[in-house]
């Protein structure tokens, strides 16, 4: 099995269970350290996508209830991008 110093898989695994503060804990730690996630996104890094999907989570079910769907679509497509790059 491949290493994956970015921890993702993890972090994925904690939003899956809605546990995003959490998630945001161990990328705000890698982020101090100057780590930069291998995932690249045209606004930043894997790890900028997820701060900004968890902000925006955050501000709709304050306004409404949780949308599961959107969550479970980003994490679907990061895995996804996970799996493609953990096969090469």
């Amino acid at each position: 099995m491949a290493f994956n110093n970015d921890r993702l898989d993890y972090i994925m695994a904690l939003l899956h269970n809605n546990r995003e503060e959490e998630a945001i804990a161990i990328i705000m730690e890698a982020k101090n350290k100057d780590h930069k996630c291998y995932m690249r996104f045209p606004n930043g890094d894997g790890y900028d996508a997820i701060l900004e999907w968890c902000k925006k989570r955050k501000e709709s079910t304050e306004k409404c209830s949780p949308d599961t769907t959107t969550r479970n679509s980003f994490i679907d497509k990061i895995g996804n991008k996970l799996v493609k790059i953990f096969k090469k």
